[in-house]
């Protein structure tokens, strides 16, 4: 039974660390989007 507990909780932080992961990747090419606009409109 631990280790069935022990099993789902560290399913669960690997589920939460990639959601972690791919918002992070979304905020950075967010980011590189805005940058691109930001230069283009300094030009």
């Amino acid at each position: 039974m631990a280790q069935f507990l022990l099993y789902r909780s560290l399913r669960n932080m690997i589920d939460i660390a990639t959601m972690i992961f791919r918002d992070i990747k979304l905020i950075k090419e967010y980011v590189s989007i805005l940058n691109v606009q930001f230069f283009v409109l300094l030009k």
